[in-house]
């Protein structure tokens, strides 16, 4: 056995204490000064009870009465004694007083009155509690109890149940579904992840096995994802706000942590940039596919990134390529072609077109319009180069930093930049209410020379993946059918020639509108 001098003086270094208690002397403990020096109990207010129900009778002289509760404390209490009644005078004992909240009997017994005053509310009599000492604790958990219960932390019914809604069966289970489906896959994904090397599931070059990894996701995990989400968004239709709202909070509590695990969806979701649909997001969708953290993330990446209602960004965009390349194509020889990409982002579509032209030079000038200043340096920095590549001014980009806003109020402004063989606007009007879509088409048809063409595109209301973005990316558009996109390029360009040209998913109409 240890003797006493073998023990430790103090705790070892080793024993941890809670870092978040700042640890203090007791030589460096405060204590009371002046007539705090000499103790007494904390006292309790009427009005600091809350919202208990205080049950309070008095008996003196063997007479019942009606006083009302001032203040208490551990020890005595003070109580407003009513006009016209008998009134005791210090040293006089209260036969018996009763105190109770929410029927919780804190003290029952005799007082003594140690003294008498008047006050603004009456007399007041304070007393000392004879029997025992009150238990003001047990008080204060009945009104801390009150305090939770008034901030609705103690409410199960529908106010703190957001995502409860009856019936809606359809959409509940199918939603399960789905959580368990992800729940698998993580699962599975995480197990096939850990037997592969870093380079396969993480790498940029294929060996080989990095494709054929992708491929395996995209014919097993991606097609069963997007069966599920279609089932689920043709079943989240409703007209109901309000039903909107509670399908929307099910569907967040049941999946989001399973969602938003992919970079796609959690960059769509927090919006870093202030709004959803930012140039990374589009990148996302139109190059980086398989992005993420884990092979899980990377693979509800590309389900979401390959999913129909995403891939009609991408074949939209390959829409506007061929139309553009087949315009500046059929142009005389020599002839500079002026296009506009109105709020371009990441300008893919004009990218693409580059490349194209680097096999079969023609004289091309592009005029980008953005708002967002990243976006024009990431085209900047990508479509420079290729341009000046070909040499001899033979293909020149410029970029515009400049708000929709002002080019909504001031339509001279963007017809100055002209004129254009071609203007096209992707992603933009999905944002605008009907009287701003017809006042920008119509800014934007004045900018073409006779012969030119506007592609405007608007998302109709079929869009598949709507659940995915309303719910789980807070990401709504204004959603236009066929006729109403062919109305307001109508109204804009009067006279104007109209028809509609389709994507290959048939999602994202466009109207391409020919000035006369």
């Amino acid at each position: 056995m240890a003797s006493d001098s073998d023990r430790p003086s103090r705790a070892p270094d080793f024993v941890s204490r809670p870092s978040s208690l700042p640890l203090r002397r007791y030589e460096e403990m405060a204590g009371g000064e002046g007539r705090e020096v000499y103790y007494r109990p904390d006292r309790i207010s009427q009005d600091g009870l809350g919202t208990m129900h205080v049950e309070l009778s008095v008996c003196y002289d063997r007479q019942d009465v009606e006083c009302a509760l001032h203040d208490l404390s551990q020890s005595g209490v003070a109580l407003i004694w009513p006009a016209g009644a008998a009134e005791p005078a210090p040293g006089d004992l209260i036969d018996e007083l009763l105190l109770s909240f929410d029927g919780h009997e804190a003290y029952r017994g005799a007082v003594e009155v140690i003294g008498v005053r008047s006050t603004a509310a009456g007399r007041l009599v304070g007393a000392r509690l004879c029997d025992a000492m009150m238990d003001v604790d047990d008080v204060l958990m009945i009104r801390k109890v009150h305090e939770l219960k008034a901030q609705g932390r103690l409410d199960f019914g529908g106010a703190r149940r957001p995502w409860a809604r009856p019936g809606f069966d359809r959409f509940k289970a199918l939603v399960s579904e789905m959580r368990l489906f992800l729940e698998d896959a993580r699962e599975r994904l995480g197990e096939v992840e850990r037997d592969l090397p870093w380079r396969v599931v993480h790498g940029e070059a294929d060996d080989g096995g990095r494709g054929s990894l992708i491929r395996s996701i995209r014919s097993d995990f991606v097609p069963e994802f997007e069966r599920l989400s279609l089932e689920i968004d043709a079943a989240s239709r409703v007209d109901s706000p309000d039903d909107h709202q509670a399908l929307k909070a099910y569907s967040q509590r049941i999946l989001d942590p399973l969602m938003l695990e992919a970079p796609l969806m959690h960059r769509a979701r927090t919006k870093p940039l202030g709004y959803p649909g930012d140039f990374e997001v589009m990148r996302y969708i139109y190059e980086h596919t398989f992005e993420g953290s884990s092979l899980y993330a990377r693979s509800v990446h590309m389900a979401g990134a390959l999913h129909p209602g995403s891939r009609c960004v991408a074949t939209r965009k390959d829409m506007l390529r061929d139309e553009l390349l087949a315009l500046i194509a059929a142009a005389p020889e020599g002839e500079v072609v002026r296009i506009a990409s109105v709020a371009a982002g990441p300008a893919q579509e004009t990218y693409e077109i580059l490349q194209a032209l680097r096999r079969t030079p023609r004289r091309v000038e592009f005029v980008l319009f953005e708002q967002d200043r990243r976006a024009l340096q990431l085209a900047h920095g990508r479509l420079k180069p290729l341009a000046d590549a070909m040499g001899d001014g033979v293909v020149r980009v410029s970029f515009r930093h400049d708000t929709i806003k002002r080019m909504l109020e001031d339509q001279a402004m963007f017809a100055q930049e002209g004129p254009f063989h071609a203007v096209i606007c992707a992603g933009l009007f999905d944002y605008l209410k009907k009287p701003k879509a017809v006042r920008l088409t119509a800014g934007l048809y004045r900018s073409l020379r006779p012969g030119g063409v506007l592609y405007v595109g608007n998302m109709t209301p079929d869009l598949s993946n709507r659940w995915i973005m309303e719910h789980h990316l807070d990401w709504y558009l204004e959603y236009r059918t066929r006729a109403e996109l062919r109305q307001f390029a109508e109204e804009g360009c009067p006279g104007g020639g109209v028809e509609l040209i389709e994507e290959t998913q048939g999602f994202n109409p466009f109207a391409k509108i020919t000035r006369a």
